[in-house]
């Protein structure tokens, strides 16, 4: 049984001069989880839109509710590419409860009645070797969670653009990639709203 209602949209674009990137925002639903994960490939252009196919291609495949192993199986997988940071946020559907754990420069932050960061752990995906650190928290009843690339500014307050927050997911998405994005680097960024 379902008691977490959310939405989710997405919203991905390639750095200024090139047709495509190695950026990417997967949805995927398993019968008790919701999987949100961002990629970002090292590079630009054909090399990193090439990298990025290949992996967005297979990388469902590797995701468990125990996030600790997929991250074993995704680096293992993945060891012979150019690397790639990685952030996989999972919401149980029955409880709410939140695990995400990333590699490289992704960011997921959420925003209701207070603002709350994740932390990334340091390295690239394929040449990760260290134990991670996975967050855990209860996702609050009502707000907004925000999963993005380094191609989005960090420290950009997402509170500014609050009067988007009627809007549908994707469209929120597209404008922070449009306005807080990099011009010089790839972006994607995954809006879930909750409630």
């Amino acid at each position: 049984m379902n008691l977490f209602n959310l939405q989710h949209g997405y919203y991905v674009r390639a750095a200024e001069g090139y047709p495509t990137g190695g950026d990417a925002a997967i949805v995927y639903e398993s019968s008790s989880h919701w999987f949100y994960v961002v990629i970002d490939v090292l590079g630009h252009g054909f090399e990193a839109t090439y990298e990025r196919a290949r992996i967005e291609a297979s990388i469902t495949q590797y995701l468990y509710t125990d996030l600790q192993q997929s991250i074993d199986d995704i680096n293992s997988r993945f060891a012979d590419s150019r690397g790639f940071a990685l952030g996989i946020l999972t919401i149980e559907k029955s409880s709410g409860w939140a695990e995400y754990v990333s590699i490289g420069n992704t960011v997921c932050r959420i925003i209701s009645d207070k603002e709350e960061k994740f932390y990334s752990n340091d390295g690239i995906v394929g040449q990760y070797k260290r134990s991670i650190n996975i967050q855990k928290h209860k996702m609050p009843q009502e707000g907004f969670v925000f999963l993005y690339s380094d191609g989005v500014s960090e420290s950009a307050p997402l509170s500014i653009h609050s009067h988007l927050f009627l809007q549908s997911p994707t469209k929120i998405a597209k404008t922070i990639v449009e306005d807080l994005g990099k011009p010089y680097d790839d972006a994607c960024c995954i809006v879930i709203k909750l409630g």
